[in-house]
Formats: structure tokens, sequence, C-alpha cells
């Protein structure tokens, strides 16, 4: 399984993103693309959505982003499913809910990051058998 993560530049995504989903075991046996692991540079992520060559986008919108919106709608218009995550006590926009109808919150912990992620990869491995 392919799945694109998404996020705004205001996240501390480093620590609070991209360590935990790395360091955690259980996602050894997907394939998560991190658009900015290696570099800050642009992410061609609409190519990647287009040739649909990822089965599930998930997207973390505690902080609003004009780029991360963009790349919400066109994972919408090519048919590549979302599932958003927001911190515990932030909110996200509502227009969000055109294009995902499935947001899950989390504590804003390594743990709880990983929990959420791993739910959402099982819910949606058991929608597909």
């Amino acid at each position: 399984m392919r799945i694109y993560v998404t996020h705004s530049g205001k996240l501390n995504y480093h620590d609070e993103l991209y360590l935990p989903i790395r360091s955690a075991e259980s996602f050894r046996e997907c394939e998560i693309i991190l658009p900015h692991e290696d570099s800050e540079k642009s992410f061609d992520s609409r190519r990647l959505l287009l040739e649909r060559s990822v089965d599930l986008v998930i997207a973390e919108v505690s902080f609003s982003s004009l780029g991360q919106g963009i790349e919400l709608g066109w994972a919408d218009a090519f048919g590549v499913p979302i599932v958003a995550i927001v911190r515990t006590g932030f909110s996200f926009s509502r227009s969000l809910s055109v294009v995902c109808q499935d947001v899950r919150e989390y504590n804003g912990d390594n743990v709880s990051v990983v929990k959420v992620i791993e739910n959402i990869i099982s819910d949606y491995e058991q929608s597909k058998s």
C-alpha cells in the first residue's frame, strides 16, 4: 500500500509527523511518502495523484494551508481517498468536508499520531477486502 502524507508547512512535521511514522514498526509494510523528508523543495504531488500511484492520502490538517488545499483538491478530483487527522483542540477548515468525509483526532504526541494512522490503514485495508 502506498500512502501520501500531506501537511501544512506551519506544522513541525519532521519531529511531530515524520519521525513517529518512520520509527513505527507497524508501517514497515507500507510505502509512506513524506514530501519533505529529504528536501524542502517543492514536491510534485500533482503527478503522483494524477497517476493514481498512491492508494490513500492522509492529511494532517491542524494548520490551514493553501498548498495543501490544492493537493487535496487534486486527490479528490483524481479519485484518491483522503482521510484527515487533526490534533485535539485545533480547528480545521469546514471546506475540508467537500473532499474528505473522515476526520480523526489525535492528542499531538508521537504515540497518538502513530495509533490514529494505524487505525486509518487498518480501516482502509478492511474496506478493500
